[in-house]
């Protein structure tokens, strides 16, 4: 949607096609949420949590754990538009005490590694008996022990979705999910994010092949600045290396080689010569990538561009084809979620059809009402904005046809 950010950070979508007579393939997830409500959504897709094992750190959790921003891994399988998850893993950047705060900058730092603030980032006080409180960066202090999700970027910075305070019985405590830089294998020793600590894994229990640029998951504790390790995982291949993969991911783009066609996200380096291109690539973008997985390699078929968003907070995103239309009541429901509309509903065609309606202008592709609802619209695919607003009411904010 042109102007609802979609800050699924790193909405990835794996779709095992290694049994081609199953009714419904095995499905893993990795990225960020947008949830409102009871309604949960990655990438357009409702999230059904209802039967799934929520867990951090290994330990279970409820699945209202699962909150507007938060990353996760799951698995689970598809029925009619919708992933029914069957386990879910709550994933942070970082975990430690704040190095620095900088709001007139936006940022924080947690342990050496900057987390960059943007109107979308979620802020909020974790309580003991599971309730938040929403906060500012203006509340944060250095010294708050601080639990990240975000997006990486190229710098080894993350774009922060979610920041959660709260009191740990462990204030040195740190854990990491970032890049492995300057690794030192004879001193068992390497850094990341701004290159301010090091990480110390010589007496740390390690599991896989460290290497240069790795994804590493840390537990430890801090010592002045230094993380003295007490574990270190290298993150497993995507897919896990099961033959062919379809995916699905959303990321910014780094490293972009217009001569190759070529350019990486989280990782994942992504070939789009073949693809349908829409929008304008560049550098820093965020873009939506369909293709198959090939090793560390996507062969894309379409890359999107989203543009920077405007979503306000307690928003969630759905895509799929309309049904249900009716114009009488102005309802609709789009992968068997009801959407209902007021008179601040936005409408906009971007299909592109030729005429008034590929003009690519933001403000000549939008709407009436009236236009909307004059016609039937079943079939018709779209993307919706909403939020929830009561008990089993989701309010479009902007509606937009594909």
């Amino acid at each position: 949607m042109r102007k609802s950010l979609w800050i699924a950070g790193l909405g990835l979508f794996l779709a095992a096609c290694t049994n081609p007579g199953s009714q419904a393939p095995g499905t893993t997830l990795e990225g960020v949420v947008q949830r409102s409500g009871g309604l949960v959504t990655m990438g357009g897709k409702v999230l059904d949590l209802s039967q799934a094992r929520v867990s951090e750190d290994g330990q279970a959790v409820a699945a209202s754990s699962v909150r507007d921003g938060s990353e996760i891994s799951a698995q689970g399988v598809e029925r009619g538009g919708r992933l029914e998850l069957r386990a879910v893993e709550l994933r942070y950047r970082v975990k430690g005490p704040a190095d620095e705060v900088n709001a007139a900058e936006g940022f924080v730092t947690v342990v050496g590694l900057k987390a960059l603030v943007t109107p979308e980032t979620r802020i909020v006080e974790e309580k003991a008996d599971g309730s938040e409180t929403p906060l500012t960066l203006d509340d944060l202090s250095a010294g708050d022990y601080l639990k990240v999700a975000g997006l990486a970027q190229a710098d080894d910075s993350v774009v922060a979705t979610r920041i959660e305070r709260e009191g740990p019985e462990n204030p040195g405590k740190v854990e990491l999910r970032v890049a492995l830089r300057e690794l030192d294998a004879a001193a068992k020793t390497f850094t990341y994010g701004l290159r301010t600590y090091t990480v110390d894994y010589s007496g740390a229990q390690l599991k896989g092949a460290l290497s240069e640029g790795a994804y590493v998951r840390v537990k430890g504790q801090k010592s002045g600045t230094t993380v003295v390790a007490s574990q270190v995982r290298v993150e497993e291949e995507r897919g896990g290396g099961k033959g062919r993969t379809r995916i699905e991911l959303e990321g910014i783009v780094a490293g972009l080689d217009t001569a190759a066609k070529t350019f990486s996200v989280e990782g994942l380096t992504v070939e789009y010569s073949q693809a349908e291109l829409r929008g304008e690539l560049r550098e820093g973008a965020r873009v939506h990538v369909r293709g198959t997985l090939e090793g560390d390699t996507v062969k894309a078929q379409q890359v999107k561009v989203q543009g920077k968003g405007e979503r306000g907070g307690g928003g969630a995103e759905l895509e799929g084809p309309i049904a249900g239309f009716d114009a009488a009541s102005r309802t609709f429901t789009v992968n068997g979620v009801t959407v209902s509309v007021d008179a601040r509903t936005r409408y906009a065609d971007d299909r592109g059809e030729g005429g008034e309606e590929s003009r690519g202008d933001e403000d000549e592709d939008r709407m009436s009402p009236e236009e909307f609802w004059g016609t039937g619209r079943d079939g018709q695919t779209v993307e919706v904005e909403v939020e929830a607003t009561g008990e089993g009411a989701l309010l479009a904010h902007e509606i937009e046809l594909k």
